[in-house]
C-alpha cells in the first residue's frame, strides 16, 4: 500500500510540496533534522550560483524526489517534521485526552506540541483542553 510523505514547518503550518516520496517516512526523517543544515547549504549555493535556485534532485536507491530550496530557506531553522498525505506526523503524542467541552476521548496525534495545549474541532468549533 501507498503511503507519499511530506515535510511541514510546525510553526507556520506550511508543507513543503515534495512529491514521488511512496514509503519515504524514514527519508524524510533525515531531512527533517537536517533542515537547518540544508538551509544553510542552499543559501550557500544560491549566492554561488548567483541566481535562483528552484530545486534539486536528490537520488536515492529506488528512487529519486525534489527538494524545494525555498521550503528550506524559509523553514530550516523552525520545527520540520514528517507528515504523511492523511496529515499525520511521523511519530504522534498518543496522549488520550477527554475534552472537558464535550466529553469526548481524544488520542493526540500531533508529534510535539510544547506548551500548546490539545485541540480538536467539532462541527465548526474548536475545543481546547
Amino acid at each position: 500500500m501507498s503511503l507519499y510523505w511530506d515535510l511541514r514547518c510546525v510553526d507556520c503550518g506550511v508543507d513543503a510540496g515534495i512529491s514521488n516520496a511512496n514509503r519515504m517516512m524514514k527519508e524524510m526523517q533525515g531531512l527533517a533534522a537536517g533542515a537547518a543544515d540544508l538551509g544553510r547549504a542552499f543559501k550557500a549555493i544560491t549566492k554561488l550560483v548567483d541566481g535562483e535556485l528552484l530545486g534539486i534532485r536528490l537520488l536515492i536507491d529506488y528512487g529519486s524526489i525534489s527538494l524545494p530550496v525555498e521550503f528550506f530557506l524559509e523553514h530550516g531553522e523552525h520545527r520540520v517534521r514528517p507528515v504523511d498525505e492523511c496529515g499525520r506526523f511521523d511519530t504522534p503524542c498518543g496522549i488520550t485526552y477527554r475534552c472537558s467541552s464535550c466529553g469526548t476521548d481524544f488520542v493526540c496525534c500531533e508529534r510535539e506540541h510544547p506548551g500548546m495545549s490539545h485541540t480538536h474541532h467539532v462541527g465548526n468549533v474548536w475545543h481546547s483542553e
